[in-house]
This record gives structure tokens, C-alpha cells and sequence, in this order.
């Protein structure tokens, strides 16, 4: 019974997962899956729009990191190492490791969704909305935006 109910917390922790969070973990779509979304002249000037003020809310978010939380991002995203790489370096077990990237990640993603909520000034709903019409290409708006940390020079 007692593995049912784990099971069951498992799978409502990740459907509380937001799309944000999700695009961190995404590659960038495939083209069969964008195609649709190019084709309509509506969706495609909501996601201009929209593109340029995610934008701007990733680089507030950015600054607002803590120097340890910007390290393993760098590390994850930019530097790409893995997260046995990322405790070795350390010198921690790669559960702390994975714990510290999901905790920057984490972090990130809620300052990224309350700059984009306050300069958008609409609701959580209007702002879900707004973050599925935008293309998954946070990883590579990371890497672009992300300078190494001097730690993570080799």
C-alpha cells in the first residue's frame, strides 16, 4: 500500500511541474511540432511578442542568482558536465550535486516567471498560457547568456 501512495506523490509532483520548468529540461522542438505554430500568423506575433519580454525577464532572473547558484548552472548548461562530474569537482555525492542544480534551477525558474508576471502584469493563468506559446530554447538562451564562472574554468 505504502509504495502505492509514493508512487501516487511522484506523479502529482511532476503535473505541478510548470512548462518553465519543463523547457529546461527540453532540447528545442523539432520541426514537425513547431510547423504548426509557424503557420499561424497570430500565434506567430504573440510568440515575437512575448519571445522579447522572456527575454528580458531570463536576464533579470540571471542577475538576481546567487554566485553558487550561477556555478552550476554554468556547469550544467554551458560547461555541460554531468552530475557525478559536478560532485567529483566538489568533492560531494552526486545527490548533493543534483540537489544544488535542481535548487539553482528551481530558482531561476521562479525569478524567470515573476519578472515575466510582474512586466507582464497578468495572473498565473494568463501567464501559463503565455509560456506555452513560447518555443523551448531556454537551454540554449542559457548557454548564450551564462558566462563561466572563473570555479568552472579548466
Amino acid at each position: 500500500m505504502m509504495p502505492f501512495v509514493h508512487h501516487t506523490i511522484n506523479l502529482r509532483k511532476k503535473e505541478r511541474r510548470t512548462s518553465l520548468a519543463a523547457q529546461l529540461e527540453q532540447d528545442a522542438p523539432s520541426d514537425a511540432s513547431d510547423a504548426g505554430h509557424r503557420a499561424d500568423p497570430e500565434i506567430a506575433y504573440l510568440r515575437q511578442r512575448y519571445s522579447f519580454e522572456f527575454r528580458a525577464a531570463l536576464d533579470h532572473a540571471l542577475s538576481e542568482l546567487s554566485d553558487e547558484d550561477r556555478m552550476h548552472l554554468v556547469y550544467y548548461y554551458v560547461e555541460r558536465l554531468t552530475i557525478d562530474q559536478v560532485g567529483t569537482l566538489h568533492g560531494i555525492h552526486r545527490v548533493t550535486a543534483a540537489r544544488r542544480i535542481n535548487r539553482a534551477r528551481g530558482h531561476l525558474v521562479g525569478a524567470i516567471r515573476e519578472a515575466l508576471r510582474l512586466r507582464l502584469r497578468v495572473g498565473a493563468t494568463e501567464l501559463e498560457s503565455i509560456l506555452r506559446l513560447l518555443p523551448s530554447e531556454l537551454p540554449l538562451s542559457l548557454s548564450r547568456r551564462l558566462k563561466p564562472h572563473p570555479l568552472a574554468m579548466k
